[in-house]
């Protein structure tokens, strides 16, 4: 399994049952109804989750960049009630076509849908219950005969299937993108915790199905500062806000090869950390065509995630995930306190 995308959903806002900063969604997700979008309490750890508090606030992610035809998605829900209509918070899709999604039953039974047409429904009533958070797991392999399914509610297998239809679109066996949504209802849903996954790589094979926990931290010093700081402070500081307020405080350049690198805030002790993603906002400030590279710096080594084009005056996230540290060694908390991670202009 490869971790294609994380999100604790602490960074669009600080404040509990506020609005979300929607701009900030906005660079992240392609957002519908922001205005019904509030921050709501952490399901285990962190500042906060995400609420939609209306049928048609969602957010959709539909860059994930695979065409793997594995995908795992795993994410905490919490609704406030499951009586009032049924409702599907989880759609797989591929580009624009909608894909397999999830669906739960006012009885609280879940269903594994593929569009509008049923695949298999829980033979458990309750699985799903109001005000209280749930992990989620669905694992999909995509395919238009010999496709399966299977999906977890904490920890129990509760719809499984395997030679089914599970592919939407007319010719892609696979799904690329993700829309979380409150569905029908008009009451709040919740979500925390989210990680996507699919079918390539070697590592995260015996750790993926399961419940995880994104926590965010945020840079606290400075290692490398070839950028200029705009906000009239430390590098860091311009970079650490929550939400994001890049039209205050930023960094810039239009030097290639020049880095700012920061120390992190300290993970308290884990275990099994799966992997660690570095999302950094940013646009071009001119017609320029500008790069940029994530970096991750051991005391040994610097490694990066690869180019990716910004493209856009306007703010956009781009997200690195590193599955291994600097040294190629499986993330522990001593080794995720010790590495700095930063940003190379291109």
């Amino acid at each position: 399994m490869a971790v294609l995308y994380l999100d604790g959903f602490e960074r669009y806002g600080n404040t509990v049952n506020a609005v979300t900063t929607s701009d900030v969604v906005g660079n992240c997700w392609v957002a519908v109804s922001e205005s019904a979008m509030k921050v709501r309490p952490a399901r285990s750890a962190g500042n906060s989750s995400i609420g939609m508090e209306s049928s048609t606030t969602r957010i959709i992610r539909g860059d994930l960049g695979t065409t793997n035809a594995t995908m795992v998605v795993g994410v905490g829900i919490h609704v406030n009630t499951v009586s009032g209509a049924a409702f599907q918070p989880i759609w797989l899709r591929t580009d624009d076509t909608w894909g397999i999604n999830l669906q739960i039953n006012t009885n609280g039974s879940v269903v594994v849908r593929r569009n509008t047409t049923t695949l298999a429904t829980s033979a458990n009533t309750g699985v799903i219950t109001a005000n209280t958070w749930h992990w989620v797991l669905m694992k999909i392999l995509c395919d238009n005969s010999a496709g399966t399914y299977d999906v977890w509610v904490d920890g129990v297998l509760e719809v499984t299937g395997t030679g089914a239809d599970t592919r939407e679109h007319a010719s892609k066996n696979y799904h690329n993108g993700i829309q979380l949504r409150a569905g029908n209802l008009t009451q709040d849903v919740w979500f925390d915790d989210l990680y996507i996954l699919d079918g390539t790589g070697t590592k995260n094979n015996d750790e993926s199905l399961g419940d995880k926990v994104i926590t965010r931290i945020g840079p606290n010093g400075d290692d490398t500062t070839d950028w200029t700081a705009n906000g009239g402070g430390s590098h860091y500081a311009d970079v650490d806000g929550v939400p994001f307020d890049g039209d205050t405080n930023f960094i810039s350049t239009d030097t290639a090869t020049d880095q700012d690198i920061f120390d992190y805030e300290a993970l308290a002790a884990s275990a099994n950390i799966a992997a660690v993603q570095v999302t950094t906002d940013v646009k071009e400030s001119s017609a320029k065509s500008y790069g940029l590279k994530t970096l991750a710096k051991s005391s040994g080594n610097t490694v990066n995630g690869g180019e990716q084009f910004v493209g856009s005056t306007d703010w956009t996230s781009k997200s690195i995930v590193f599955e291994e540290d600097p040294d190629g060694a499986n993330w522990v908390s001593s080794t995720v306190n010790s590495t700095a991670f930063g940003v190379e202009a291109t």
